[in-house]
């Protein structure tokens, strides 16, 4: 008994009481006794097809968190989130608003030869660290092969690069 007890992790009080109610039943003494009874605290049913036709008539269209709002503001029904989600699922109450598919995000192609697109950008950050001004590097890059045509820093990120003496290679 010490050993069954040890194995099951159960007192062996409770072994013995156990195996006393299994000679005396059989192997329905093992089934807790609650199994097969709904929950004491279960709505009734009565209160659940008054939700469930409620969303089929009056709130038709609502989505499950607006109809639990809607319930309790316009109702005087205060119900969980989860406890409606379920009643209405279990009645084939589907909730209307269908989950939107992420965006797909597709990347531009890039340019079949060198030279026809062209882009400047500026980046700012402390190139210098604390050992001179805050610059921007303004780079030049083409588009089709990502090579950097020119570079140069300056103390603010312009549009112009001819004020800075930097010509892109052709």
């Amino acid at each position: 008994m010490a050993d069954a007890a040890r194995v099951l992790g159960l007192s062996d009080r409770q072994v013995r009481r156990l195996r006393r109610a299994y000679h005396a039943r059989g192997p329905a003494a093992v089934v807790h006794g609650n199994r097969g009874r709904s929950s004491p605290r279960r709505l009734p049913d009565a209160l659940r097809d008054r939700i469930v036709t409620l969303a089929q008539t009056a709130y038709a269209g609502v989505n499950y968190q607006h109809l639990q709002d809607l319930l309790a503001e316009r109702e005087d029904l205060i119900i969980a989130y989860t406890s409606l989600r379920r009643i209405l699922q279990a009645a084939g109450v589907p909730s209307p608003r269908r989950r939107r598919p992420p965006r797909h995000r597709s990347r531009r192609e890039r340019q079949p030869q060198p030279g026809l697109l062209v882009q400047l950008d500026g980046s700012h950050h402390d190139w210098l660290e604390d050992r001179g001004p805050r610059l921007v590097l303004h780079a030049i890059i083409d588009d089709a092969t990502s090579t950097m045509l020119a570079g140069f820093f300056d103390e603010q990120e312009t549009a112009t690069v001819s004020h800075a003496g930097v010509t892109p290679k052709p």
